[in-house]
């Protein structure tokens, strides 16, 4: 029962999960925490892409038609070129650079001739490829794999650092919420307990009033009975105000205004 319990000013249940829910969500140190562990995972994506290879792919097509006299005998020229160009390059963590690149090359072309009613053709299709490797390794330091990955290493440390940090905060903000939750309900219930003895003052007055009136009780019984209705109220007004107080210190761990 203790975790239907209802805000006063909000009116509405707040289990003990919903608290929980709540103050993770609105905790500003929390979301910043995980903001930053996300932007270091990000740091350590990029310093281990550093050793991913490059592809590139290229092609290029042309083709031209030429259409004349040569001698003063009329002729056609089609020629078509067709390139496709790649290369793949990257370093290895042991400071060894490599770049590959090749390339294909097809020319075709069709050359026509009227001699005086006699047709001369020419066809030409030529091929040519080119295939390149590069290797560069670095010397001293540059070859031992921790002074190469020393970036990749510092930027996996920050994220762990990061995520652990994150983690420590969102304990810390369940721990607060739950300190505040749990402090809410027990002044709560004094607060209920503290309106109770003022209801039981009263009555028990009234009762001796009458009794006074009618000779069974001193009058000065009357006296310790105001004394004590007006020592219960005191105390209610004590559980009241301690009541609002653990609301108002709740209300801002799930990033609501006090008072609401």
């Amino acid at each position: 029962m203790l975790a239907l319990l209802a805000l006063t000013a909000l009116a509405e249940p707040l289990t003990y999960g919903e608290a929980m829910n709540a103050a993770v969500d609105a905790n500003p140190a929390l979301q910043r925490a995980q903001m930053e562990a996300e932007a270091s995972r990000a740091d350590w994506t990029g310093a281990t892409g550093a050793y991913d290879p490059d592809l590139e792919l290229g092609s290029t097509w042309s083709k031209s038609v030429d259409r004349g006299f040569f001698q003063g005998f009329p002729f056609d020229s089609e020629s078509t070129s067709n390139d496709f160009r790649t290369a793949i390059t990257g370093q290895a963590p042991t400071g060894t650079s490599y770049a590959v690149n090749g390339s294909l090359n097809r020319s075709l072309s069709d050359f026509t001739t009227n001699f005086g009613g006699f047709e001369n053709r020419q066809i030409t299709d030529t091929y040519r490829g080119n295939l390149n490797l590069s290797v560069t390794q670095q010397l001293l330091r540059g070859v031992r794999m921790k002074f190469n990955l020393q970036n990749v290493t510092r930027a996996k440390n920050g994220w762990e650092t990061a995520e652990l940090t994150s983690e420590r905060t969102r304990q810390e903000t369940l721990a607060q919420a739950a300190d505040a939750y749990w402090a809410w309900v027990y002044q709560v219930r004094l607060a209920e307990i503290s309106r109770l003895s003022v209801t039981n003052a009263e009555e028990a007055l009234r009762v001796g009033e009458l009794k006074v009136t009618a000779g069974e009780l001193a009058p000065v019984e009357r006296t310790r009975l105001q004394a004590a209705l007006v020592q219960a109220q005191s105390a209610r007004l004590d559980a009241e105000v301690a009541e609002q107080t653990a609301r108002d210190a709740l209300l801002l761990l799930l990033g609501r205004q006090p008072g609401e």
